[in-house]
Formats: structure tokens, C-alpha cells, sequence
């Protein structure tokens, strides 16, 4: 969705592009949550690029570097 937004916008070249990230971390927590505890634990981290990589290598592209 990032890279389609980005491709259809007025945006070019070196111009740096941000997409913010949520992830979950109820799996990741040690020590590891109670099966009885409720509600969500996220956190929202910026991926941030040029328009020029986004649009060339594409996401797993920028993954892999």
C-alpha cells in the first residue's frame, strides 16, 4: 500500500518518504504475558526511505539491506 501511494503521488527521486509501523508485541514480551491478560500491546516505529529506493528495490528490497 505504501509503495502504491508513494508511486501515485506527486513525490520523486531523493525526496525521503515515511511509513509508520505498528507491531505486536504480546508475542514477543519476556517474561511472557498471563493467558488471562486482556487488551493490546503495540508499538508504532518509523520505516523511513528515499521515494527513488521505495519505487526500485520495493519492500523486500529495502528488507534485505
Amino acid at each position: 500500500m505504501w509503495r502504491s501511494i508513494i508511486r501515485h503521488s506527486a513525490l520523486t527521486g531523493e525526496g525521503e518518504t515515511h511509513c509508520k509501523v505498528v507491531v505486536d508485541l504480546r508475542q514477543r514480551v519476556n517474561p511472557p504475558l498471563e493467558n488471562d491478560c486482556f487488551g493490546n500491546m503495540v508499538y508504532i516505529t518509523p520505516a523511513t526511505t528515499t521515494v527513488e529506493e521505495l519505487l526500485g528495490r520495493g519492500l523486500v528490497g529495502l528488507l534485505c539491506k
